[in-house]
């Protein structure tokens, strides 16, 4: 069976009537660049990049495992000096559902973490950035859905909507255009992960959603996937 994923050297290449874009597995932290909403040109929309730095060096860039499983894309990361601990990545597409009301497109980000180290600050954050002229966070109440935001760039037919699963919620904040001074105007919300501090043999594991939904339903949908996000089990990633 083919997947939707297709890797060349370290570009990962998402091919969907849905969802078109690619991510550069040696820079995490630029997450999956979107060219195409439903056909749709999407430019500005760099999504659920994992901060870890570049991989500059040879010997970092062939420690890199990355493999396709199903709909699945996984990056394997070593440990390194400056990163004590090793993270595995999935970017899991969604296909979207044969319903009236349904988002158009859904990427999973999973991230989990584990250390040889008898304990380390496990700290780590997944950022996206987008298009600056239609920034809106969803409100919501802190107690029940925080790290749940609504974004309505002007002059499309989409939204984006991004939550952090509630048992893994730490902290979220969006940063506008006017405060990042850099030369294109884009937003970035970002998620710490994991609350507390790693130990040897334990395995810490985060999710994070984004979705593309219709403009005229993104509210609504906003509710009730983040429902049903929050119901969800957590991932089988093995």
């Amino acid at each position: 069976m083919s997947s939707v994923w297709q890797i060349t050297d370290h570009t990962a290449q998402l091919q969907t009537a849905a969802l078109r874009g690619s991510i550069d597995l040696w820079n995490p932290a630029g997450g999956l660049r979107v060219e195409e909403v439903t056909g749709e040109r999407a430019d500005g929309f760099s999504l659920l990049g994992i901060l870890i730095a570049p991989l500059t060096t040879r010997e970092q860039q062939a420690a890199l495992e990355c493999f396709v499983r199903g709909d699945d894309l996984v990056a394997r990361y070593a440990e390194t000096d400056e990163r004590p601990f090793r993270a595995e990545v999935y970017w899991r597409f969604g296909l979207p559902a044969a319903a009236p009301t349904s988002p158009l497109a859904t990427i999973d980000l999973i991230v989990s973490v584990q250390t040889r180290h008898l304990e380390i600050d496990s700290a780590l954050a997944v950022c996206s950035t987008l298009p600056a002229d239609g920034r809106r966070p969803m409100p919501s109440d802190a107690a029940t859905a925080p790290g749940r935001f609504l974004f309505r760039p002007n002059g499309r037919r989409f939204s984006y909507i991004e939550m952090v699963h509630p048992a893994d919620y730490r902290e979220s904040a969006v940063v506008a255009a006017e405060a990042t001074g850099a030369a294109a105007k884009s937003d970035r919300v970002t998620h710490r992960l994991f609350a507390r501090r790693l130990e040897k043999g334990v395995i810490l594991r985060s999710r994070i959603r984004g979705m593309f939904v219709p403009r005229d339903q993104d509210v609504a949908l906003s509710d009730t996937e983040f429902a049903r996000f929050a119901a969800s089990e957590p991932p089988l990633t093995a």
